[in-house]
């Protein structure tokens, strides 16, 4: 059984300043009750895929989608 992913990211890229390539290609799927961790060292990207998610920053291509009930 496939269930629809709770979180899902795709081709997710972000630069800052035309030149500093943050995060690059990110695909991601979180299924439901799925506990993930984003784990690197500091400068890794991880709190700008964050604020990618949350949509707190804007990725110049990338597809997000959330789901709030399993179907």
């Amino acid at each position: 059984m496939t269930t629809k992913p709770m979180i899902q990211l795709s081709d997710v890229s972000k630069t800052f300043n035309r030149t500093i390539h943050a995060v690059v290609d990110v695909d991601l799927e979180v299924a439901e009750g799925e506990v993930v961790v984003i784990v690197g060292p500091s400068g890794s990207g991880k709190s700008t895929v964050l604020r990618c998610i949350n949509l707190l920053w804007g990725s110049r291509r990338a597809a997000a989608s959330w789901s709030t009930a399993s179907s």
